[in-house]
């Protein structure tokens, strides 16, 4: 070959050579920065991963926590509903427990000889307490007829007719009249009369 055409040549080719190594060098320092950048992104991704992972356990955590307290307040409006009711029957009860108070503090007499016969009809010692002596049974109806707020004292005296011992009943004053009743019977009959007393001997107000 021609010195003069190779060293030309020759020229060529060594930049070319260069060219290429150069290019070979900067590829290759890119693909270093390309890998250090995909493991900076992978180790983002892991750490984005952990994060991720973390805000799930706090989730879970936070979803358990919030299924307890629902249970947790179901619990407690069940307790208030429970507890209202319980003060709503106690409310009632001691309303009950005043008026029934209150008609035994305040007894009166009976307005009529009807009103004392239906009240006799209604009434059961007669035939409830059948088996107790006669004394004791007249107690068991003054006491039944002021649970009901009526005045049916009982009486006692002694029979001097027959001079054979007490004799028990109940009296109810009604008007000026005075009515005996024998407890095991529901028997009335007028026994004496009487000046007309209130209704209510010792009312409240």
């Amino acid at each position: 070959m021609n010195k003069l055409i190779a060293i030309p040549v020759m020229a060529v080719l060594g930049v070319v050579v260069i060219g290429v190594l150069a290019f070979a060098v900067i590829q290759t320092q890119a693909l270093a920065n390309s890998r250090t950048e995909v493991e900076g992104l992978a180790q983002d991704v892991n750490t984005l991963q952990t994060n991720l992972d973390e805000t799930h356990a706090v989730l879970t955590t936070t979803q358990t926590q919030l299924a307890d307290t629902e249970t947790s307040l179901t619990s407690a409006n069940s307790q208030i509903t429970k507890l209202e009711a319980d003060v709503s029957a106690q409310q009632t009860l001691n309303q009950t427990l005043a008026t029934d108070l209150k008609t035994v503090q305040d007894p009166r007499h009976f307005s009529s000889l009807s009103e004392l016969v239906d009240w006799l009809d209604a009434d059961d010692t007669d035939t409830a307490y059948a088996d107790a002596d006669i004394d004791e049974r007249a107690f068991i109806l003054q006491v039944r007829a002021l649970r009901d707020g009526y005045l049916l004292p009982a009486v006692i005296y002694w029979d001097e007719v027959n001079n054979d011992g007490n004799y028990y009943y109940n009296i109810a004053v009604i008007g000026d009249k005075v009515y005996g009743v024998l407890s095991g019977y529901d028997d009335t009959w007028t026994d004496t009369y009487t000046d007309p007393i209130p209704s209510h001997p010792l009312p409240l107000n």
